[in-house]
């Protein structure tokens, strides 16, 4: 029996790794879905465009270049703790509910791994509430 659940779970794991990789380059390409061959100035002139676009809006919403350019940094943050935290959550249950059988050790290191993914991931997605919480009951 502890074979399959090895099975399965490094199936799922490789599932988990193969899905991430084929939106992540879908989310990249855009929403188009074309693989037509690009120059790789033109592309990384446009993510830079609209990351200033992005940033000029926090700037102009927090009327300040300090607390614009925190909240960006926190939205980026909020935006891929997800995929970061879920990945090292899959790992750190491998690490427990696999490895352990054989090394105690490695249990309690997944373990660990478990619960610091769930408390940074809660921490990066309610970090940019509260920024923007005292900032804005700061200037009232």
């Amino acid at each position: 029996m502890e074979t399959l659940k090895e099975i399965l779970i490094i199936l799922a794991f490789i599932i988990i790794l193969v899905v991430g990789i084929f939106f992540g380059v879908k989310a990249l390409s855009g929403n188009s879905g074309t693989t037509d061959i690009v120059d790789s100035n033109s592309i990384i002139s446009k993510l830079e465009q609209k990351n200033n676009e992005k940033l000029n809006r926090y700037v102009e919403k927090y009327g300040g270049y300090g607390f614009g350019l925190a909240a960006y940094v926190l939205s980026i943050i909020q935006r891929y703790s997800i995929p970061i935290c879920v990945l090292i959550y899959v790992v750190g249950a491998f690490y427990y509910y696999v490895i352990s059988i054989k090394k105690f050790v490695e249990g309690e290191r997944g373990y660990g791994m478990i619960v610091s993914s769930v408390v940074f991931l809660v921490i990066a997605q309610v970090a940019p509430l509260v920024f923007a919480l005292i900032v804005t009951i700061g200037r009232s």
